[in-house]
């Protein structure tokens, strides 16, 4: 568990379960495979804005695949999401959607309250 953090990369593979909260997580590399689950709230992930700054998060992005799970709640996005194979994403009440959503495979994601793709 991570609790008022500064987090540049976070990857989690295999069985790994972690819980971020009031956080922000820079996002130029979160990624998660396998059984791979995490749990964010209150935070902010990905850095978009820093790019002219900060090249390397000019990819700032989050990666789900395998069989990996993610729910983030009342997250403000400043990222893309990118969903494959069977990974499971669920966004409830961000405080801003992500930039992008894209899914492939038996990938799922689900919003509440329901979002278009393009938010």
């Amino acid at each position: 568990s991570f609790t008022n953090s500064r987090i540049d990369e976070l990857t989690a593979n295999g069985r790994a379960k972690l819980k971020v909260s009031q956080s922000e997580i820079y996002a130029d590399w979160l990624s998660l495979a396998g059984d791979a689950e995490l749990r964010v709230e209150n935070s902010t992930v990905g850095a978009l804005r820093l790019a002219s700054e900060r090249p390397d998060l000019a990819t700032s992005q989050i990666r789900l695949s395998g069989r990996s799970y993610a729910i983030f709640t009342r997250v403000r996005f400043d990222c893309g999401i990118i969903v494959r194979e069977s990974a499971h994403v669920e966004i409830r009440n961000p405080i801003v959607a992500p930039k992008y959503v894209r899914k492939s495979g038996s990938a799922e994601v689900r919003r509440y309250p329901n979002l278009s793709d393009h938010a």
